[in-house]
């Protein structure tokens, strides 16, 4: 019985820590999408919310994976440890609800219709749907971690 608990918590760990980090690789290109637009369009300015992604993806998909790795072919690793462990993906589930908190705060988060009046219309709308789409994916990453703690 307990044999059949781990079993099944080491796969679902493994499906969130892989499904975070896909995630997470979308986050970082959205974010990029957003970034993009923002220094073309406006002086080199960026919103803080999607360098904050960008950050927090490459964060999430440098760390989990090598986490992962090392939990199952080295036993003894310090990455290996629980309390580690906790401590890390804690202060990702932070960083990941920052992220979709401070991306909701966007300015055109509730509609992207009518963004004719920009500059660089053409692609404010595809930057306005990356925006939600980032703050999307911060918060699913947030609930993913969350159902794993």
């Amino acid at each position: 019985m307990a044999q059949d608990l781990n079993r099944i918590f080491g796969l679902v760990r493994t499906g969130v820590f892989g499904v975070v980090s896909l995630f997470a690789l979308i986050a970082i290109i959205l974010a990029a999408i957003v970034t993009n637009w923002t220094n073309t369009y406006y002086l080199l300015g960026y919103f803080p919310s999607a360098a904050l992604g960008i950050a927090t993806g490459i964060l999430t998909i440098l760390t989990l994976p090598v986490m992962w790795f090392l939990s199952v072919k080295r036993k003894g690793a310090v990455t290996s440890m629980i309390v580690v462990e906790i401590a890390w993906t804690w202060f990702l589930w932070i960083m990941w609800v920052a992220v979709g908190g401070s991306t909701a705060g966007t300015f055109w988060i509730g509609s992207c219709e009518g963004l004719s009046v920009l500059r660089g219309a053409g692609s404010a709308e595809t930057a306005c749907r990356s925006t939600q789409g980032l703050t999307a994916f911060g918060f699913l990453n947030w609930i993913a971690r969350t159902f794993l703690s």
